[in-house]
């Protein structure tokens, strides 16, 4: 009804107000927080959903929310369904929905919710879903590496999918940091467990205090690690596959086709730096 459009309308204009400041302040009244993976890709790896869920339902007696897991469809209006249904089946004054592995970002959804991303390194992401042997086939054909469509620019395709235009005007990947920058209050790290959801309790307190409690603290140097080794890895299967003359031409292929995903995903991982440091101070 009218009420209900105005009311969205007024809280979408509160949420843009604050996309764009480091550890944004957000009020309780949210009814609906979806907080969804950037892409289908990564395989069967564990997802950042698995962790957040167990966190959410131990304190959803406690917190203003009640979560659930929407299961993610191509169609955006399946997903539409199931954050209603996931919003009407609350115990609790809001819902948060967490959607592992959606194929493109929930910007259509109704009702203006908190939008919360999370992602993946493109390169470890690569590595536990099998681009290995698209890049050789990339490579053997002799196609550019960003022409390699299964495995480059997943990442920036998928931030680019919530306003083509703005991608279109700025280029990529500086329009996919725009659009994240634009539409999402927060862009977390499943490499960075702790700091996100200490970030995440930050922003929204009365959706997820006391997140982090109990979550290890993050290994330092652990995400470079983790991308050195994917990286060494894929390159070392295209130099088996003999689709590039040496490791170094291997390697060369395999950072051209995910530089600008690296590019994106090392933007965003130093706007979640600025977060932490704002919520941190914050919460000092």
């Amino acid at each position: 009804d009218r009420r209900a459009a105005l009311e969205g309308n007024a809280r979408a204009a509160a949420l843009l107000d604050a996309y764009k400041r480091p550890c944004p302040a957000l009020g309780g009244g949210h009814p609906l927080v979806v907080v969804a993976e950037a892409g289908e890709f990564g395989g069967g790896a564990p997802s950042l959903d698995a962790a957040l869920l167990k966190r959410l339902e131990v304190l959803s007696k406690d917190n203003d929310a009640s979560p659930c897991r929407v299961e993610p469809r191509a169609s955006p209006s399946w997903v539409d369904k199931s954050l209603k249904k996931c919003a009407l089946s609350k115990t609790r004054y809001a819902s948060i929905a967490v959607v592992g592995k959606l194929p493109q970002p929930p910007v259509h959804v109704a009702g203006a919710p908190v939008l919360i991303a999370w992602i993946r390194d493109p390169a470890d992401a690569a590595k536990k879903d099998g681009c290995a042997a698209f890049l050789a086939g990339c490579a053997s054909r002799d196609a550019a590496p960003g022409a390699c469509a299964e495995c480059a620019d997943r990442l920036v395709k998928w931030f680019c999918a919530a306003d083509e235009a703005t991608c279109a005007k700025l280029g990529r990947p500086a329009g996919a940091l725009e659009n994240a920058d634009a539409f999402f209050q927060v862009v977390v790290a499943e490499t960075r467990v702790r700091e996100s959801f200490r970030t995440l309790e930050t922003v929204l307190p009365s959706h997820f205090l006391r997140l982090a409690e109990g979550v290890p603290d993050d290994e330092p140097g652990a995400v470079e690690a983790r991308r050195e080794a994917a990286v060494a890895a894929l390159a070392g299967d295209l130099f088996r596959f003999r689709a590039r003359p040496d490791a170094a031409a291997a390697r060369a292929y395999v950072l051209g086709a995910l530089g600008d995903d690296l590019a994106l995903y090392d933007a965003l991982a130093a706007k979640l730096d600025g977060d932490i440091a704002a919520c941190g101070a914050r919460a000092g």
